[in-house]
């Protein structure tokens, strides 16, 4: 979603939310785990341009640049 609606990846997919994540879910703690990754999804969705998608966003092409 990051790529199709031009997110700055900096701002919207914070690598310490990653780690934070991970680190909960390597505790046993669901529930914090949850909370940071609703957390993270809400940066994602504000910095996302939705007036800038094409109709005929190409995933596939998409996913491969990012491979």
């Amino acid at each position: 979603m990051i790529l199709v609606y031009n997110a700055p990846i900096v701002e919207s997919c914070r690598a310490d939310e990653h780690e934070r994540i991970v680190r909960a879910l390597a505790d046993k703690d669901g529930e914090k785990a949850a909370e940071i990754m609703l957390e993270h999804l809400d940066h994602i969705e504000h910095s996302l341009d939705l007036g800038t998608a094409s109709e005929d966003a190409d995933l596939e092409a998409i996913f491969a640049s990012v491979a």
